[in-house]
This record gives C-alpha cells, structure tokens and sequence, in this order.
C-alpha cells in the first residue's frame, strides 16, 4: 500500500503511485478524477500555523513523501567545454558580432574586423571559463545537514 497526495493535502492509500515529470513540474494521477493532476507542495495554501502543529514524519512516511516529491537536492550539471562553446557561439549578441566581422572584414576595414574578432574570442573564452568554474564549485560541493533542534 502506497500513499497516494489528494488535494494536495491529504494522502490516502493506494495501491500505486502514478506519477510523471514534464519540464520539472510533476502530475500526479487521480484515481477519482481520472485525470493528472499538478502536483503542489506544502508552499502552496498551507499556514504557517499549521506547520507549526505538525509533527516528524515517520520513516516509510519519509519514503513515500521522498518517491512523490524526489530528495531535497540540487544537480547542477557540469557540461562539457564543447556544449558551452556552442551554447555561448549562437548567442544573439556574438551572431551579430560575427556578421559584423564579415561585412567589415569585406569592406576592407581588416583592423576594425580583426578588433571585433578578437574581443569577442576573448568575451567567449571568459564566460566559457566563469561558466565552467562555477558550475564545478557547486557541483563539487558536499550536500550540507542542519540538525534543527
């Protein structure tokens, strides 16, 4: 038997869970309803009054809220330098940059094209590495535990 969240606030027991994700929010099914349904969290119409009330959650309680929610984590995916070539390349402001660099490389303006190529190696180059230095520290940063007491 698995707990299964109906109006976002209660839970009853069912014998299965359904649920999927679409661009990070998850559906629930509703067995009633026959339909999915948003899955909302206790951010949504909970008082802090009745937080306050609330006790600890027992361990197959946990669980079941843990396969239902996910884990309280952050992945940040760390991409490789290829992926943030690309991604930094087809940004609006360095095509323009680019076709700025051909029609002055074409009206014989060589040290004007040459600045504009450069400067915009050099902007590439730098956020590629901010970019990916950052991404590594979070990344590579042990999951912190706070005992609330």
């Amino acid at each position: 038997m698995f707990l299964e969240l109906i109006c976002f606030v209660l839970f009853a027991e069912v014998e299965e869970i359904r649920l999927f994700t679409c661009k990070k929010v998850r559906y629930l099914w509703d067995a009633d309803g026959a339909q999915f349904i948003r899955l909302r969290g206790l951010d949504w119409q909970t008082s802090t009054a009745t937080l306050h009330k609330q006790r600890g959650l027992s361990e197959s309680e946990q669980l079941v809220r843990r396969a239902v929610f996910g884990g309280n984590n952050m992945d940040v995916p760390v991409r490789t330098i290829t992926q943030l070539l690309f991604l930094e390349v087809l940004n609006p402001f360095y095509v323009f940059q680019f076709f700025s660099f051909i029609l002055w490389f074409l009206d014989t303006y060589y040290y004007y094209a040459s600045a504009i190529l450069l400067m915009s190696a050099y902007g590439i180059g730098m956020s590629i590495f901010q970019t990916r230095r950052v991404r590594f520290t979070i990344a590579s940063k042990p999951p912190r535990q706070e005992c609330v007491m």
